[in-house]
């Protein structure tokens, strides 16, 4: 290996290990994205459910 010295494949492998650990994050962050949207659209299904319960219950009450 001519044209490499150990300080090339050095600064090589800690590129890709700084890349890896970009992709990774951006990799949590979209899941965590994801589960956020989730729970707030089983909140906003939760919320119309008892919204209906509700307004039943007051028309039974008149």
């Amino acid at each position: 290996m001519q044209g490499f010295d150990f300080s090339s494949i050095v600064y090589l492998i800690l590129i890709c290990i700084t890349v890896l650990m970009f992709v990774s994050f951006a990799f949590i962050i979209r899941s965590l994205y994801i589960q956020a949207s989730a729970k707030r659209k089983k909140s906003d299904e939760m919320e119309k459910k008892l919204d209906k319960i509700i307004a039943l219950l007051e028309k039974e009450e008149r």
